[in-house]
């Protein structure tokens, strides 16, 4: 039931995908991935951020509140919701040093610097990028195959201002897991070139990217597009509201 969901969520069909994640609770009360799927795709297929804070809500009174993947997307609520500050006393919560699962590896410091980006702290941002960027590389030694690591430093040098270094690794990522051999994980490796190009300036290549994320199977609509900060320089382009008009029904 759970896969039936996370792949309907792809298919972007909330409806269905939110039915087989509650099929997936009625079987097993405390799974915190269902928890964590459910939170997801409130704010990024259906802009419910109500809704998804609910859910966590009642995922946090089981005692699911420190599993890292539930607390990422909890964070990443937070942030679609402008809530910045509330995202960032989320991510003190924990002693975990990095969050997210086998999709996603995201060390503490770099989503910290991210946050601060956002509330205008560019000087502690910038430190936190680069406590990230460390970290990070000191992963890619033990794991250069992991086209997570790969992603994360290509975030983490887009918010050091290291505009080619950030590309590198962003397209590195998408060499080592493209969606022609991992259909699924892939997306999200072409989610976070979309984003290291937004970052470092490049427009029209991160809405080339987000067109053609939108054309393929990925938890990601016309909502995570008007809410998520990631996209905000890009939301006065042409080809940007035409994408949201696009995909929003």
């Amino acid at each position: 039931f759970q896969n039936v969901g996370e792949t309907y969520a792809l298919l972007r069909n909330f409806e269905e995908a939110d039915r087989y994640l509650d099929r997936t609770l009625a079987l097993m009360p405390d799974y915190s991935r269902a928890y964590a799927y459910k939170v997801r795709i409130r704010f990024r297929l259906k802009n419910e951020i109500e809704a998804a804070r609910n859910v966590l809500e009642r995922a946090r009174s089981l005692g699911l509140g420190e599993d890292p993947s539930l607390l990422y997307q909890g964070i990443l609520m937070a942030i679609n919701a402008g809530n910045y500050t509330g995202a960032l006393d989320l991510l003190s919560s924990t002693q975990a040093k990095a969050l997210g699962e086998h999709f996603w590896f995201v060390p503490k410091p770099l989503l910290e610097a991210q946050i601060l980006d956002l509330k205008g702290q560019r000087e502690l941002a910038r430190k936190k990028y680069e406590a990230a960027r460390v970290l990070i590389e000191n992963r890619i030694q033990a794991g250069p195959e992991d086209a997570r690591y790969h992603s994360a430093l290509g975030i983490a040098f887009a918010g050091l201002g290291r505009k080619q270094d950030a590309i590198r690794e962003g397209l590195k990522a998408v060499e080592i897991m493209p969606i022609s051999k991992e259909a699924f994980g892939g997306a999200y490796r072409l989610e976070d070139l979309a984003r290291i190009y937004a970052m470092v300036g490049e427009q029209d290549r991160a809405l080339d990217m987000l067109e053609r994320l939108m054309s393929i199977p990925i938890d990601l609509g016309a909502a995570a597009l008007n809410l998520d900060p990631s996209w905000k320089s890009l939301r006065n382009h042409p080809k940007f509201q035409e994408l949201v008009r696009r995909y929003a029904g």
